[in-house]
């Protein structure tokens, strides 16, 4: 009996301990606590293989800086995409697809549109993307054509469904050899490492457009695919030609892009290289490129300049072209180079079992060989996890299984520590600081907080973006404009926040921040108002400080909107975001480009002029109805809190309200001196001038005898 005792007493606290720890660490993994340290050692794995040659007949076609400085500032003529495909047509491209959105017609450019078109259906082996944006409204029905793309499916459930669709503009559906979305689905990092194959909408499932290429490209049809949830997507081949191809799915049927490296891996050429050569040859010169290079080749086309949108994190870089995540799916499937992921059952099992091993294991020994012994299975477990990734893409947690054999052994140690000193007390404290479970206890009371949802509710949101950007961008290293950038959206971030307002997203230079969630706030549009205020104006200081660095001015516009929004978690089950949507912050975005009429810095809307019409120093500026609305909404430029404006800004902005009277009552002659008198004490008042030549150019081309004054904004 005693010595059955002895072995309970032995043996006990560390199954107690392994359990103890196997059951928190279960805990941490399914709410994913540590997710994102999951998610970098993940990436570590890449970084440690190395970068490798991609083995598929892809060419990368990138929109780069040389692209921009050949061609000019995006968006560019369609004309010279026609011509590139007339390019690598005549070249003997196997498939082309262009990583670019056409949304709407080219109405400058009509006959470029022709131009496009027919180039397309020449070379009938063009690809244009379609994109499903963010969207809570019932979706409206489409031509039979966009239909074609997808397959009918009745169960939304299984996908990851949307609700509203952007096409390519008219026409264009008919030449293209196939289509596909091109939503990306980064991780919660940012940091895109999964895509989704299939996307549901209106009882149909659509493609990812480097799904539907390879589908095309090994003679597959999309009726042929199977969908097994949590476990395949199935390609099989008519008539049984060759073997179907296993694709590893998640849960929202996304693929685990098996990276050869960065966008490096393939290979890349210019874009204005290939329009370069071409020209060349017909001149008889020696090519900057070969173009017979592209021959029997997959070309995708996308950004990758400086600064632009379509950049972002993969395992290899933190600014790879996103064209590459869609090159890397299409390699991935035609080399059958997949990763697969152990399952969360396998996990938790996987969990269990080296909980009980370290429990019986370490109370065998003495704290000196317990640690050594630790460290030899951690080091085993990271060696045999790297092998299984390397050489049969085969993807299991790191974390999780590390901190079980970690803190089973800590916490072992502790105790055997903690029952040979006297100094109990001494060692609790010591222990204390190695677990703080604050987040975790507090992640634990309210899990709900992980869950999608939103909530309806008034709020005032503000967008900002800069002037000329990508101008500048071009005329800076890219360690010059990283550092400029971060060093402004630290600045405008500061004022935020100073004012309680939640910062909902930064894209590129753009700022979006919004106020009244998550906690209550009765006077979010004065709060959100000062602040674009002090934005402003710390804007202005840092101008004084980069023009001593020899650094480019920057300016930037701000736009003001307040009415009801959905606020609250959106996205998905990986990939969450706190974040506002509806038509009050649609109309938020669409003022801060507006200023761009006027020459204002800081534009708000008659919804949020009504609540801070009495702090705030404000001008009328339209009835503006911008691109998209039926019903115009009055805007107004914000100008100081109220009682701070200067003398010479209250005279203008006497003449100026008196001159706006005489441009609505048509007295175009009184207008133009009022305005002028204006502009001789601030000549650089943008409103004066947009009206002041607004009065002579009706004066000279009166208005229709229905003129209500309200202007219409062309451009989003």
């Amino acid at each position: 009996m005693k010595k059955t005792h002895d072995t309970l007493r032995r043996f006990l606290p560390g199954v107690i301990i392994s359990l103890l720890v196997t059951v928190l660490l279960i805990i941490f993994y399914q709410y994913n606590i540590l997710e994102r340290v999951e998610l970098n050692l993940y990436d570590l794995r890449f970084k440690f293989r190395g970068q490798k040659e991609a083995e598929s007949p892809i060419r990368i076609v990138a929109i780069d800086d040389a692209s921009l400085g050949a061609f000019g500032k995006w968006p560019w003529r369609r004309n010279i995409h026609a011509k590139l495909i007339d390019i690598l047509s005549e070249y003997g491209a196997y498939a082309v697809f262009f990583d670019v959105l056409f949304p709407e017609p080219d109405n400058l450019f009509p006959q470029d549109d022709k131009k496009l078109i027919d180039s397309a259906r020449r070379a009938g082996n063009v690809y244009f993307p379609f994109y499903f944006p963010m969207a809570t409204e019932k979706p409206q029905s489409l031509n039979p054509l966009f239909h074609s793309f997808g397959i009918p499916n009745e169960d939304p459930d299984t996908y990851f469904e949307c609700y509203d669709v952007t096409l390519p503009f008219g026409g264009i559906l008919g030449v293209v050899k196939g289509s596909g979305f091109v939503n990306g689905a980064p991780d919660e990092d940012g940091v895109y490492r999964r895509a989704l194959l299939f996307i549901w909408y209106m009882h149909r499932i659509y493609p990812l457009i480097s799904f539907k290429m390879a589908c095309d490209y090994l003679g597959a049809r999309l009726e042929d695919i199977e969908v097994i949830p949590e476990k395949y997507v199935i390609i099989n081949f008519p008539g049984q030609t060759r073997k179907p191809i296993k694709i590893p799915v998640n849960d929202y049927i996304q693929i685990t892009a098996n990276y050869s490296g960065s966008i490096q891996s393939f290979r890349s050429h210019s874009y204005s290289d290939i329009i370069q050569a071409y020209e060349q040859l017909k001149r008889g010169d020696k090519p900057v490129i070969d173009l017979v290079d592209f021959k029997d080749k997959v070309v995708f086309i996308g950004m990758a300049a400086t600064g632009s949108f379509d950049v972002g994190p993969t395992p290899f870089s933190n600014v790879d072209p996103i064209v590459g995540v869609h090159a890397t799916v299409f390699d991935n499937i035609l080399t059958g180079s997949f990763i697969s992921h152990t399952t969360r059952s396998q996990n938790i099992l996987l969990l269990i079992f080296l909980g009980i091993f370290m429990g019986f294991l370490l109370p065998r020994l003495t704290p000196v060989r317990s640690i050594i012994y630790t460290f030899m299975i951690f080091i085993l477990y990271l060696v045999v996890n790297y092998y299984l990734f390397i050489k049969h893409g085969l993807s299991i947690i790191i974390v999780y299984p590390l901190m079980v054999i970690f803190l089973t052994d800590l916490f072992l140690v502790f105790y055997k520590y903690a029952t040979e000193e006297k100094e109990k007390k001494w060692i609790k404290n010591v222990f204390s600081t190695y677990i703080t479970p604050s987040v975790v206890t507090k992640i634990l009371k309210d899990p709900s907080s992980l869950t999608l949802g939103g909530e309806r509710r008034e709020m005032t949101v503000y967008f900002s973006d800069l002037s000329g950007f990508t101008t500048i961008s071009e005329s800076l290293e890219p360690e010059d404009l990283v550092h400029l950038i971060n060093e402004y959206l630290e600045a405008m971030t500061h004022i935020i926040f100073d004012y309680e307002g939640t910062l909902d997203k930064y894209e590129g230079d753009a700022i979006m921040a919004f106020w009244n969630a998550p906690v209550d706030q009765h006077d979010h549009a004065l709060r959100c108002c000062k602040a674009s205020l002090d934005c402003q104006k710390k804007l202005g200081q840092l101008q004084v400080k980069w023009k001593e660095e020899g650094r480019p001015p920057l300016s930037m516009r701000i736009g003001i909107n307040t009415g009801p929004m959905i606020v609250g978690n959106m996205g998905s089950k990986t990939r969450m975001d706190y974040t506002v949507m509806g038509d009050s912050v649609n109309l938020g975005a669409r003022l801060e480009s507006a200023n761009k009429e006027y020459g204002t810095c800081i534009m708000m809307s008659e919804f949020t002029k009504a609540q801070v019409e009495n702090d705030i120093e404000f001008r009328e500026l339209d009835a503006l109805r911008v691109k998209g609305k039926k019903k115009p909404v009055h805007v107004y430029e914000v100008m100081a809190v109220k009682g701070s404006l200067s003398p010479d800004k209250e005279k203008v902005l006497a003449l100026y309200s008196e001159g706006l009277k005489c441009y609505k009552t048509r007295k175009w002659d009184e207008g133009i001196r009022l305005f002028e008198e204006a502009l001789k004490i601030l000549p650089e008042d943008g409103p004066s001038v947009t009206y002041l030549s607004r009065c002579k150019k009706y004066k000279s081309e009166p208005p229709a005898d229905d003129w209500n004054g309200v202007w219409e904004l062309k451009t989003k």
